[in-house]
């Protein structure tokens, strides 16, 4: 951008050093996200203060802080709140501008976005399908685990592999962590027993944090995948030193690692002791594709959505007999009103084998299932979609009346 021109307003103007751009690189250009569907990085900052970089996917959420300061703000006050998004174009380019400058300049507007270094400079338009940022996930933490970068990538990605000599085809068991404060070690368990192969342990150095009166920790199931999809590249994590795990109570829905200037959050994973069945067997020719341990998706051409997910309950004893649940999006986007409310406790009331509820904004079909009639789990599920098939135009017409 010349001295002459000016960016539509509002828009501000910031540096990156070459410090702060690898911890980006290191932390988003594993993830894969659509800008076609409006996901994209943005560009925070909150009252004037730090900015910040976020950007989620698959459940996944990643923030990188700066504490660099702003050049030049445009129709906005000093303490304003700004939110931009920012082409994962323009982070490649940032890669090779960097190369021969190390330092570069951004300004930011909801219209364009400029890059500049000493040599270089770029002005692309944004992506108008990127609406809003994503919003940081709640956690709470029991217990804090200080562990090395580098280490817990080898520890991950030694315990997902699967054991010598075991049919790994549609199966998968539970990476189990807890913390062994008599060695300070934080120690990973695979089950494998169900395939003969017995249980596979790892362990690892760890500092740990104080832990609340009363407070029992538990083990609990690591989202191993999902972390590895970010911490992919050994050689960058031992830039990046130590990482502070947060072990979180049961029942919160993400888990956070963190370290200097940046945090990565995760979707925790149901605490179940064992997920390593052979769904080959079980579920027949249905397509279906592991999300996690303990979470597949399922697919029906024949649904109007085309997906069921298919999931495991925590050993809790709430839950009785029921080990699995099936579940299947009828409606999103919908406006809970009284006429729907009605109409599914309608549906519930004549309905066998499946209950119909509202979960946020979207309608969901759900049935559970028991150990006992696990392996008959492909007539069940076809059963169940059976069921739904027809309600998504009912309801649709409802919730829109």
């Amino acid at each position: 951008m010349s001295k002459k021109q000016t960016p539509q307003m509002p828009a501000v103007s910031f540096k990156i050093a070459a410090a702060e751009f690898e911890l980006l690189a290191a932390f988003m250009a594993p993830l894969r996200f659509d800008e076609s569907e409006g996901e994209s990085i943005w560009v925070t900052s909150m009252g004037g203060s730090r900015r910040e970089w976020i950007v989620a996917t698959a459940g996944v959420t990643v923030v990188v802080s700066s504490h660099e300061a702003e050049v030049q703000r445009w129709g906005m006050t000093p303490d304003q709140s700004w939110a931009f998004p920012i082409p994962e174009h323009v982070l490649v380019t940032m890669g090779k501008f960097i190369q021969n400058s190390q330092e570069l300049t951004i300004t930011l507007s909801d219209q364009r976005v400029t890059l500049s270094s000493d040599l270089f400079s770029m002005n692309i338009s944004q992506n108008p399908l990127a609406t809003r940022p994503p919003l940081v996930p709640p956690t709470e933490s029991l217990c804090t685990a200080t562990v090395d970068a580098t280490g817990l990538w080898t520890m991950l990605s030694a315990a997902r592999v699967w054991p010598t000599g075991a049919k790994a085809e549609g199966m998968n068991t539970p990476l189990r962590c807890h913390l062994d404060f008599a060695t300070n070690q934080l120690v990973f368990n695979a089950d494998w027993t169900i395939v003969e192969a017995g249980v596979h342990e790892y362990r690892m150095p760890a500092e740990f944090g104080p832990v609340s009166a009363g407070v029992h920790l538990k083990p609990f199931n690591i989202p191993h995948t999902a972390i590895l999809s970010v911490l992919r590249n050994p050689g960058t994590l031992a830039e990046i030193g130590n990482i502070e795990f947060h072990v979180a109570p049961e029942g919160v829905d993400h888990l956070m690692i963190c370290g200097e200037n940046w945090s990565l959050y995760f979707p925790t994973i149901a605490n179940v002791e064992q997920w390593g069945h052979d769904l080959d067997e079980v579920i027949g020719d249905i397509a279906y594709v592991w999300k996690d341990c303990s979470l597949i998706k399922m697919f029906y051409p024949d649904l109007e959505q085309g997906e069921i997910s298919l999931s495991a309950l925590p050993n809790e004893s709430r839950y009785g007999l029921y080990k699995y649940r099936v579940s299947y999006q009828v409606l999103d986007d919908v406006v809970p009103t009284l006429a729907l409310y009605s109409e599914l406790d309608a549906i519930n009331e004549v309905s066998a084998g499946c209950r119909v509820v509202i979960e946020g904004t979207r309608v969901l079909a759900v049935a559970d299932l028991t150990q006992e009639n696990y392996l008959h789990l492909n007539s069940h599920i076809e059963a169940f979609a059976s069921n739904v098939a027809g309600l998504g135009p009912i309801l649709s017409a409802i919730s829109l009346s």
